[in-house]
């Protein structure tokens, strides 16, 4: 059975979260919070669809460009918008700073949301896993439906990241074997092409960086795959002419002690994580594990808000 709630369930819901964000934002809490807001915030968006497109796959991942644009421009009047290295580089005598990232490199990210980006000055890191590329929906998407379907003690979800260790084919074997089909996602949910990839690697304000060659489960892997997994898209970049950073975003946000060494050997110098909130204090953290902010489908302006000024995660 299903774990979601009906949608008639999830629309009070959302109505009821939209008017406590609302009650917040116009409180004295929430002016006076925007006084000492977090010195760096790093978003993570995955993709942006237009407002009348409809989504077929994990619906949170998919963001409305309407809504995109509107929390943009609301950060920018605020924040100074960065890349990555910014982010490392802030200090509490400046305005604080944001900086916008996406992972899995999807075709409404690369075809309209970063070049939207891109008109408005505002920097971003595409977070790529090479072994994706050009390959299709990923399986998120195309069993987005029964993500949260019971199976036996677990969700379908946690087995496919567990016994499935995230990987496009052992997921999709788990899916068969328990009777799931896999849904019909549109064009724009499908990963971007290699040919695009290399055509943003030329783009100055847009930062080519890894996530894994593959996409699956890291903490579930040990040498020598976990290995080939981190160095596996540094030679790619290299391969195909793209400058890329030595930054890298785990997938499903899953780390461990081995990760973090496998990164350090591989030559990463930035880690980051699909959770966590904003940045108080930069210095203060491994620069392996910073946290990011994930903004799904359908969060008010107001939600957004709250977020980046530290009263929401």
């Amino acid at each position: 059975m299903h774990t979601n709630p009906d949608p008639a369930s999830r629309t009070v819901r959302s109505r009821f979260k939209r008017i406590v964000e609302k009650v917040l934002v116009g409180s004295r809490v929430d002016r006076l919070l925007m006084r000492r807001p977090p010195r760096a915030i790093i978003l993570l968006y995955h993709n942006v669809v237009p407002d009348d497109y409809e989504v077929g796959g994990e619906s949170p991942l998919h963001v409305r460009l309407s809504d995109f644009l509107e929390q943009i421009d609301w950060a920018r009047k605020h924040f100074d918008p960065v890349d990555l290295d910014g982010i490392r580089e802030a200090t509490r005598t400046r305005r604080p700073s944001f900086a916008v990232t996406f992972d899995d490199a999807y075709e409404g990210c690369v075809s309209l949301g970063i070049p939207e980006l891109v008109e408005r000055g505002v920097p971003s890191a595409l977070f790529v896993a090479p072994g994706l590329l050009s390959a299709g929906h990923p399986w998120w998407d195309r069993f987005g439906a029964d993500l949260d379907r019971t199976l036996g003690d677990k969700s379908f979800r946690q087995r496919a990241l567990s016994e499935g260790r995230g990987e496009e084919e052992a997921v999709t074997k788990l899916a068969t074997e328990s009777g799931l089909a896999p849904g019909a996602p549109g064009p724009l949910e499908a990963i971007a092409s290699t040919e695009e990839i290399v055509r943003l690697g030329n783009e100055p304000l847009v930062s080519i960086a890894a996530h894994s060659w593959s996409h699956c489960n890291l903490a579930q892997r040990d040498d020598p795959r976990l290995g080939a997994e981190l160095n596996d898209p540094q030679a790619w970049f290299r391969d195909h002419g793209i400058p890329a950073k030595p930054w890298l975003a785990y997938p499903y946000g899953l780390v461990s002690p081995e990760v973090i060494a496998g990164a350090k050997t591989a030559g990463y110098d930035t880690g980051v994580l699909a959770s966590g909130g904003g940045i108080a204090d930069i210095a203060a953290l491994d620069p392996l594990l910073l946290p990011r902010i994930s903004i799904p489908r359908g969060l008010s302006l107001d939600g957004f808000r709250l977020r980046m000024r530290g009263v929401l995660r």
